[in-house]
């Protein structure tokens, strides 16, 4: 019984310490996940797909003069689209509302390109562009989320080591420090977390339009 008693302290107090852990990292993650860097003139700025918001920031690099080529992720058309497709109900590809967004923006339509054939991920999204490149060391200005900054940086440094890489977050998307108040950043860190470990132990997805659901190792 004493046994069970002290084994049983021994576990409430390492729970009791994982907890405060838990909590004194919630308050650091949100810049541990967001380390964008300031923008910086390129070759090229690159939209990862995800929330409008990056279009509308990747818009105003563009007219600030950060670089003269705006390029723009073409994701993969989730089940729902798709199914939207076959029954005829039009629904704009994600590329089509980032043209738009740059265009009313004030980008020139010679200036928009797209690249990537229906990516699923940050990983599918980094051998597009590194096809996009050909191997010539381009500067980069990637343009992502706040929560999305530190594995974009991971996986775009991996995997396109010779190009110079400014990862920046588009200060239109909130990402409050107390990011557990908020429904939408809540989901965002902990399915960010997620991910990160998963690239870090070698897991990684991308897609053709053929195969959207086929997983390689980065």
């Amino acid at each position: 019984m004493k046994c069970f008693l002290r084994c049983g302290g021994a576990l409430l107090g390492v729970a009791v310490l994982l907890v405060m852990a838990v909590v004194l990292g919630a308050n650091h993650v949100a810049g541990w996940l967001s380390t964008a860097g300031s923008p910086a003139k390129a070759d090229a700025i690159i939209v990862l797909a995800g929330e409008p918001a990056r279009a509308f920031y990747g818009a105003d690099l563009y007219l600030q003069g950060f670089a003269g080529k705006v390029y723009i992720s073409r994701p993969v058309r989730l089940l729902g689209q798709r199914k939207l497709d076959e029954l005829g109900v039009h629904f704009p590809r994600a590329e089509e509302i980032y043209r738009q967004v740059l265009i009313k923006k004030g980008v020139p339509e010679k200036d928009i390109g797209f690249f990537g054939e229906a990516s699923v991920s940050t990983l599918g999204e980094a051998l597009a562009v590194r096809s996009l490149t050909q191997g010539r060391n381009w500067r980069l200005l990637i343009v992502t989320s706040p929560y999305h900054a530190r594995r974009t940086n991971m996986i775009f440094r991996d995997k396109l080591p010779d190009a110079k890489i400014t990862v920046v977050a588009a200060p239109y998307e909130p990402f409050p420090p107390d990011w557990w108040k908020n429904q939408d950043a809540a989901s965002n860190v902990l399915l960010e977390v997620a991910k990160i470990l998963f690239y870090c132990l070698g897991g990684g997805f991308y897609a053709t339009a053929n195969a959207p659901n086929q997983t390689v190792n980065p």
